[in-house]
């Protein structure tokens, strides 16, 4: 089974994260990929966006370093928790419009299940600033599981 994990590095993050360790069954059969993106903050033109989006995951970037930094370290835990095992774990820092870039990145890599975690943000809030785990279970190509963090 390929499992692509999508984390912005916070709590919720941490939560699917956590919530794909104790899903797993079959290590030997699995592969995890941590994937990590980098939003552009403000884009007026589309060209600035296809022109800015590697930029935006290059290891230049300080949010991409600590990105990268956060996917290795979820990956090591990954890896230390299914010590002994032939899980195969592997992480990446993307650029661009999160919720299109996790679906594209799922495609390319034929993913069987995308884990999200959800800010849980009421009806209106989540109408006002967009939600990157429902754009994702609308579009995505397999199955998602979107995790809710604990209160």
């Amino acid at each position: 089974m390929r499992i692509l994990i999508a984390t912005d590095g916070s709590k919720y993050g941490q939560a699917a994260v956590d919530f794909a360790t104790d899903i797993i069954r079959e290590p030997d059969m699995t592969e995890v990929k941590i994937v990590s993106v980098i939003e552009p903050f403000a884009l007026n033109e589309v060209e600035t966006l296809i022109e800015s989006t590697e930029e935006l995951a290059g290891l230049s970037n300080a949010a991409a370093r600590q990105a990268d930094t956060v996917g290795k370290r979820l990956a090591g835990d990954f890896r230390e928790k299914f010590s002994g095992t032939k899980i195969e774990v592997s992480n990446e820092v993307l650029g661009g419009l999160a919720a299109r870039v996790i679906v594209e990145k799922a495609e390319e890599w034929n993913a069987d299940l995308i884990i999200v975690g959800s800010h849980g943000y009421g009806f209106w809030k989540r109408a006002w600033l967009g939600s990157v785990s429902d754009r994702v279970a609308h579009h995505a190509p397999c199955s998602v599981l979107i995790v809710r963090q604990k209160q």
